[in-house]
């Protein structure tokens, strides 16, 4: 038997994750990934812990007392965590054990897998998805025999070749009792506003579309593989009497890909009544006869669908053809009449600050919002900054366009010109409105509050929720008159939430 610390680093400023006393409500998610291949490893034999890094303000304690007796450390990483797993593996090298073995993981290490594994502070590299090559590194296979992995051989880097997609069915039942669940399992119900408990499930992996900024895309995970109605609806039927959960997030990338296959899950929820709210993702142009269509709807909703997210992205054409998504913003808008006709709640995610995208092409999202906004008032959504997720096409674009050199060691993503382009602060150097972006970005967020949303907010905290009021309401003042200059209110907005916090939300 091995042991294995699971660690998920932080990666945004630890101001975004300053919380309130008891639960981080409708804060932090499940860190899945880790808890997929944690619970495979423990199903196996193996001691599995798991520290999500974000739950700690002083974290290198907690580091130490979870790895002082390890055999192995595994991370998943983005390219925003680089900074702070970097730290992690460097202060267990140092200071704890150099004698355990650091796992990295995570789109990062898949997308630069040469790179990642090369650094000194890294041992082996999983690029791929992880389950097996996990548990092959746990149970002592010869290094050169495990698929999936990456290692350093006299100094020499070794790739290994990658083995087929993991088979879902294969999956456990996910097993929270790694996790402290009180501080993931309370989210706002879409349909009460009420905090109710909530957990995800994983019923399919990948997505076959071809969005040139998606991480899908860049890691070549395009084939869509899903698990057997059956184990889902088992899984479903578990949460909700382990852990009393009232609602569930189908967390996957596209759960409507097959139609058959929702319609025989949600036939089985509705004849075992399981009484569960739903959410999931659907892509826009999934409403249309025979696919996301009237038929289904109804059915859906019956078996407690209560929300979609859908990604818009843009309203110009122009920009969407750049994006390669494969969309017209006459679908988001039929999209937008469908869910407010069946009372589903869609949030509609939008990107801006794309390179070549004009402040012609921003307006024409912004007038598309205002639509989407008429055609369902209850729409949820925001405006979201793009980042140029490394390994797709625009990732390049990206580059050449702000005249930056692409990153060669790993170190090299620790940079600030390099950490700036992927947080919450980025800096937009590919676009020539970056300025412009960065406040129409913070107003678009507000811009989605609804009325019935705020008064929760002022019910919850009447000084807090009134002083949020009064920035929304400016930022709909701003947004009606095209007006995303001088942005004050916006600098008084963010300090006020890096000293308040946003657990009160």
């Amino acid at each position: 038997m091995a042991k294995i610390v699971l660690i998920n680093p932080n990666f945004e400023p630890s101001s975004v994750y300053r919380k309130g006393k008891n639960k981080l409500e409708d804060s932090l998610s499940i860190p899945r990934g880790l808890l997929c291949v944690g619970t495979y490893a423990k199903q196996h034999g193996h001691e599995v812990k798991i520290l999500d890094i974000r739950l700690h303000q002083n974290y290198l304690p907690v580091v130490k007392q979870y790895c002082q007796d390890a055999d192995f450390v595994g991370l998943t990483v983005m390219t925003s965590q680089i900074t702070n797993a970097l730290k992690i593996s460097g202060f267990i090298k140092k200071e704890i054990n150099p004698k355990i073995k650091v796992i990295w993981g995570g789109i990062h290490s898949t997308l630069f897998t040469e790179q990642t594994v090369a650094d000194p502070l890294v041992d082996f590299v999983v690029h791929g998805e992880g389950e097996e090559a996990l548990l092959d590194i746990l149970n002592g296979m010869k290094l050169p025999k495990i698929k999936n992995l990456a290692y350093k051989k006299d100094k020499t880097v070794m790739v290994n070749p990658r083995r087929d997609y993991f088979n879902l069915n294969l999956l456990p039942h996910l097993d929270y009792s790694l996790l402290d669940l009180d501080k993931y399992i309370y989210r706002t119900s879409q349909k009460t506003k009420q905090k109710i408990k909530t957990l995800p499930v994983i019923s399919s992996r990948g997505c076959p579309h071809r969005c040139s900024f998606c991480i899908h895309v860049a890691c070549k995970d395009q084939k869509y593989r899903v698990q057997d109605p059956e184990i889902t609806i088992k899984e479903l039927i578990r949460v909700k009497k382990e852990y009393g959960v009232q609602a569930v997030k189908f967390a996957e990338d596209n759960f409507f890909v097959n139609r058959k296959r929702v319609v025989d899950i949600c036939t089985k929820m509705i004849k075992l009544n399981l009484n569960l709210e739903w959410i999931t993702e659907c892509r826009a142009d999934y409403f249309r006869p025979g696919h996301v269509d009237d038929e289904l709807l109804v059915l859906i909703k019956k078996a407690g669908c209560v929300g979609f997210t859908i990604g818009a992205e843009s309203g110009s054409p122009k920009i969407l053809e750049l994006m390669k998504k494969d969309l017209t913003p006459k679908q988001i808008l039929y999209a937008a009449e469908q869910c407010h006709k069946y009372r589903i709640i869609p949030s509609f995610s939008f990107i801006v600050g794309l390179p070549y995208e004009t402040k012609r092409d921003i307006l024409k999202t912004v007038r598309l919002i205002e639509k989407v906004r008429q055609k369902c008032p209850n729409a949820l959504g925001g405006v979201n900054l793009y980042r140029p997720y490394p390994g797709g096409n625009l990732y390049d674009i990206s580059f050449q366009k702000a005249k930056l050199k692409k990153p060669v060691t790993l170190r090299d993503w620790i940079k600030k010109e390099y950490v700036n382009l992927m947080t919450l602060y980025t800096t937009l150097p590919w676009n020539d409105h970056s300025r412009f972006v960065q406040n129409l970005g913070y107003y678009g967020i507000l811009y989605f509050f609804t009325k019935k949303r705020l008064k929760v907010y002022i019910k919850r905290n009447f000084i807090l929720g009134v002083g949020f009021s009064f920035f929304v309401y400016l930022a709909k003042l701003r947004w009606k008159l095209r007006f995303f200059y001088l942005p004050l209110d916006r600098v008084v907005f963010i300090r006020a939430i890096r000293w308040f916090g946003s657990s009160w939300m």
